[in-house]
């Protein structure tokens, strides 16, 4: 395997191979380290929707989340694949979706912080 040294500030590409399991965890890793904006999201429920994946639900508490960002939970990073919006105007309530990538449909989070970066 090729050691993979990042820099701050320098973009990686790689081309025409997936990525070792070590290198994904390096660069997870080096984000981790060097991201200057986090986010904190407070996780009410989740939940899997057949064509759009597992959906996290809460609300955001401090910081910006957006597409392509990583949320930490219970110790696994997942990739923010895209964000939704519910809001129930005669309840008065609203909360931030966000799709995250995982193809097991038996994920289950609730009443949790999450560290998103």
């Amino acid at each position: 395997m090729n050691n993979i040294a990042l820099e701050p500030d320098v973009a990686l590409t790689v081309v025409n191979r997936e990525l070792t399991i070590e290198e994904e965890l390096s660069i997870i890793d080096f984000i981790k380290k060097n991201k200057k904006n986090h986010a904190q999201f407070e996780i009410t429920d989740s939940f899997y929707v057949l064509g759009r994946g597992n959906i996290v639900v809460g609300n955001v508490v401090e910081g910006t989340i957006k597409v392509g960002s990583f949320i930490n939970i219970d110790k696994k990073d997942y990739l923010v694949k895209g964000l939704e919006f519910v809001d129930n105007i005669a309840q008065k309530f609203f909360r931030v979706g966000l799709i995250i990538d995982s193809t097991d449909k038996n994920l289950k989070f609730r009443n949790q912080l999450a560290l998103v970066f």
